[in-house]
Order: structure tokens, then C-alpha cells, then sequence
């Protein structure tokens, strides 16, 4: 699971993957604390609590992972048409620059979800999604 700061960072500007992001629970994936800068533990009841001493943040950023994206995107009936869609974009992107050398599949996947679902791309030097305009 990828924790790094860029994916951190992609994750937290990524308002549209934010907003539908579940009430936590111990299956809903991973989520970083704001106040601390640190990955935080699902409690039973419901709560998040971080490894630092007596917070409990409601502070967060989702950190989906690599099943809950591609759960995003490919559907039942049509995974190999999506596979192939992403396989291609990622080399498009690659040629572009778009996303940073040596992306985590979390980072290329969450790429390829706000892509296919928003319209927007990752720009690296600019930190943040972009809507993509038709040419």
C-alpha cells in the first residue's frame, strides 16, 4: 500500500474520490491524519485514532486501495477493455510526463480513475488535477 507523500498528496486533491469516501470501517481501506502527518488505526465502533497520543482526528484523507480503484472503473462485464484502456493511457501519460517516474500502481490507478471519471490528469510540477479541455 503505497503511503508516500506524492500519493498522499493526489489522494487529498482528489475532492471527487474524498466525497464518496465511506464511513470508516476495518475494510475501508487506509487513511492518513492531517493533524499529524501519520497513517491511523481503525477502532472498533467506528472511530479513527492515529498512533499519536489521545487523537482521535476527524481530519483525514482516504487512501483508497488498488482493488477499490480498479472497483471504480472496470466493470463485470467489460474488465479486459479497461485493462487495455489503462495499459494505454499509462503509456500516454508516461510520453507526457504527467505523472512522476517509478508511480506507484495506487498513484497510476487513482490517475486512471479521475481520467476516466472527471476528466482530469495529475500534473507533478503543479501538484494538483487538472481538467483536461478538448483541443
Amino acid at each position: 500500500m503505497d503511503t508516500t507523500e506524492a500519493y498522499i498528496k493526489m489522494c487529498e486533491k482528489a475532492d471527487e474520490i474524498q466525497s464518496i469516501a465511506e464511513i470508516p470501517t476495518h475494510d475501508s481501506g487506509f487513511f492518513w491524519c492531517k493533524a499529524h502527518d501519520i497513517l491511523m488505526d481503525y477502532c472498533d465502533g467506528g472511530y479513527l485514532f492515529c498512533k499519536m497520543a489521545s487523537c482521535r482526528s476527524d481530519k483525514y484523507t482516504w487512501l483508497p486501495r488498488q482493488d477499490q480503484l480498479q472497483n471504480m472503473v472496470i466493470f463485470p462485464d467489460h474488465p479486459y477493455y479497461q485493462i487495455g484502456r489503462f495499459n494505454v493511457t499509462i503509456d500516454e501519460w508516461c510520453d507526457k510526463n504527467y505523472l512522476a517516474s517509478g508511480a506507484s500502481m495506487e498513484q497510476l490507478w487513482l490517475a486512471f480513475v479521475m481520467k476516466e471519471l472527471y476528466n482530469k490528469v495529475w500534473v507533478t510540477e503543479r501538484e494538483e488535477w487538472v481538467k483536461v479541455t478538448a483541443n
